[in-house]
């Protein structure tokens, strides 16, 4: 691998082989719905996820930004399949973390890929129990995609659920009855 890595950042075609690899895992991650029904599978397809873009992390930087959104939309497929799996919430939150740091950074605060990916680390931080984590991202996400989305699209009332069940799990049931 180190050998192929090497000679593809020497002769200048590393992003073009990434970006085949990244179309070959999207095609792959089609074949894992549901995730659970595959868990294996694709526990091992989000760290080939995760080990591509370490290798790919200079290339993107001086690409194209769609090249950059589809190791993005990548990446956020890796996260929600960990979450769906749910066996290492650690990972999964590191991952999510890192994500959401990067989807701000490439697209912006208020970008739907950029709420997406704040709630899916919502999600890691409350299977992870760290519910105080998650009820403030959900209460921020919630917020942002009222004021982005509206406060009836399908995401927005996603963020409304979500921290309802954060507050349900917290013991703060009135809050959670008023969002549900």
């Amino acid at each position: 691998t180190r050998v192929l890595l090497d000679l593809a950042v020497h002769d200048g075609t590393l992003l073009i082989k990434g970006m085949a690899a990244v179309s070959f895992l999207q095609r792959m991650t089609r074949l894992m719905t549901p995730a659970w029904q595959h868990a294996t599978a694709a526990r091992d397809l989000t760290r080939q996820i995760t080990s591509l873009h370490a290798h790919l992390i200079p290339a993107l930087a001086d690409s194209a930004s769609g090249n950059a959104e589809d190791m993005l939309r990548l990446r956020r497929w890796a996260v929600e399949c960990l979450n769906e799996v749910g066996d290492n919430p650690a990972y999964a939150s590191s991952t999510a973390q890192d994500l959401a740091g990067d989807y701000e950074r490439t697209l912006g605060r208020y970008h739907p890929g950029t709420l997406q990916s704040r709630y899916d680390l919502a999600i890691t931080y409350r299977q992870a129990g760290k519910l105080t984590e998650a009820i403030g991202l959900s209460e921020l996400t919630l917020a942002d995609r009222e004021r982005v989305l509206g406060p009836d699209h399908p995401d927005t009332l996603a963020s409304r659920a979500d921290l309802a069940l954060c507050y349900r799990e917290a013991g703060r049931l009135t809050e959670a009855t008023r969002l549900y």
